[in-house]
């Protein structure tokens, strides 16, 4: 009776982070938290707990400032074929950020980043 009463335990607490597994603290946080505080505490926790998505959309609205700042060092090097991919990139993030946020941003940044493109574009030997 004492075993079944365990298994059962641990395996509420392993539904709990598999659950959890969708969340920013991952299924070992949900199934500990669920094993310390029991599987209904940790379902609550986990529930309150913010989702993967919402981070990895915070990281994507800033990517189009990392691939900016690639662009520049390539290009400080010498590097113009290669900054200008950076500068393309860093354009495409910076038009798909506009989308997660639905809202415009700033259009002196993507200003900045097209004229870099022409600059770098009409500098390269045409193929």
């Amino acid at each position: 009776m004492l075993i079944g009463a365990i298994v059962l335990y641990i395996f509420l607490a392993g539904l709990v982070g598999a659950y959890a597994s969708r969340k920013k603290m991952g299924f070992i946080g949900g199934f500990l938290f669920s094993v310390v505080l029991t599987p209904i505490i940790g379902l609550i926790i986990v529930h309150l707990s913010s989702d993967k998505e919402n981070i990895e959309e915070e990281a994507a609205k800033e990517s189009w400032k990392v691939y900016r700042k690639e662009a520049r060092q390539l290009e400080g090097n010498g590097n113009r074929k290669e900054a200008l991919k950076k500068y393309e990139e860093a354009l495409y993030h910076f038009r798909k950020r506009e989308q997660l946020t639905e809202k415009l941003l700033p259009e002196n940044e993507a200003t900045e980043i097209e004229k870099k493109i022409t600059e770098l574009k009409g500098s390269l030997p045409q193929v």
